[in-house]
């Protein structure tokens, strides 16, 4: 882009989130899970077992050039954290049965601690200038996103009697992702 003759390179944007990766027998758990609840033939759009993971902020449209800052602010707050479990815990549903929007598997231990971590991760992006959620944070495991009412009532159904192994992974660093929003769903790239 040219303005006033200068040339003016116009910083590229990045859908970005910081989140905790999980071990792979957690999100073959996990896809255990989500092939039970498919068969409700819900409304759902599922995420792919091996995207899945512990989201602690979506930051949305991000100036390339602030990416740096985001990774030196991470990388404050991995080396001063204390490597923990959690442990999956049952299936739900925000805000609620009447009004789905998004299925999860809930956090049993480590719960508090993943809060935690992501009150940090909060302190640290509003420090650059990103924008505090408005809703507290809860521990959860996002599964999939309802586009419909189609067979909810099913849906909750298979929700109660699924049972979620209660698998162990261990917490020790956050990462940063990249989201790239394809027809066939989001590819997650880690930046750090």
């Amino acid at each position: 882009m040219t303005m006033l003759g200068y040339n003016v390179r116009m910083s590229e944007k990045i859908r970005a989130f910081i989140a905790v990766d999980l071990s792979k027998e957690v999100l073959e758990e996990l896809g255990r899970v989500e092939r039970e609840l498919e068969k409700s033939d819900a409304g759902v759009k599922w995420v792919r077992p091996d995207s899945i993971h512990v989201t602690l902020k979506f930051l949305g449209y991000v100036e390339e050039d602030k990416v740096e800052l985001i990774k030196e602010k991470i990388g404050s707050i991995n080396s001063q954290i204390v490597p923990f479990d959690i442990s999956l815990g049952s299936v739900g549903v925000f805000p609620n049965w009447r009004r789905p929007s998004v299925v999860w598997v809930g956090i049993e231990n480590g719960a508090e601690q993943v809060k935690l971590l992501a009150d940090k991760v909060e302190e640290a992006m509003n420090e650059l200038e990103f924008e505090k959620e408005a809703r507290e944070f809860k521990a959860h495991i996002t599964l999939g996103r309802v586009k419909s009412s189609k067979n909810i009532q099913k849906l909750e159904k298979f929700s109660q009697s699924v049972k979620v192994s209660p698998l162990n992974t261990n917490i020790s660093k956050l990462i940063l992702y990249k989201s790239t929003l394809t027809p066939k769903g989001s590819i997650y790239t880690s930046l750090n």
